[in-house]
């Protein structure tokens, strides 16, 4: 009955199944928050005075009809696609952020007054949706990938 089997299940026929199982398990993995231990660098301290700003930028041009929505500190700071970006000014201390299309994704860490955090949000295909991935950037790059992208930025709404 083994040789049956093994008779079945060539290594032709082995390597798609392999794939399928592989690909089912990331279509129900969902994604991880991201914690920053140490805040980056600066490129623009002093200019924003006692606040901190935060930057979220799509400068990629893939996915460009999915919206992500972007949230800091429960406030609503409005949707962007690829090549565009939101920014907002928030008060020293714990900052938290989600940005969602079809899945959500979440970062938290402290801000220092003065200093201007960037992170990129970047879609990932996933095996039903799109899902977000929030990475840091270097604030120098952060600020060259801005000139390039349309600002989104809307009055915050509160919502959650």
């Amino acid at each position: 009955m083994l040789e049956k089997l093994v008779a079945v299940l060539r290594p032709t026929a082995a390597l798609p199944v392999a794939l399928a199982l592989l690909s089912l398990g990331a279509c129900v993995s969902k994604p991880k928050n991201i914690q920053l231990s140490a805040p980056p660098e600066s490129a623009s301290a002093g200019q924003i005075g006692e606040m901190a700003e935060i930057v979220i930028v799509r400068p990629e041009p893939e996915a460009p009809f999915v919206t992500m929505d972007v949230w800091v500190n429960g406030d609503k700071l409005g949707g962007i696609r690829s090549r565009e970006y939101v920014r907002t000014l928030v008060e020293p201390g714990a900052v938290d952020i989600q940005v969602s299309a079809e899945s959500t994704c979440e970062a938290s860490f402290p801000v220092e007054s003065g200093r201007s955090y960037f992170l990129q949000a970047a879609p990932m295909r996933g095996w039903w949706y799109q899902r977000v991935q929030l990475a840091v950037m270097n604030p120098l790059v952060g600020r060259e990938s801005v000139t390039h992208c349309k600002d989104r930025t809307t009055a915050p709404t509160r919502s959650r």
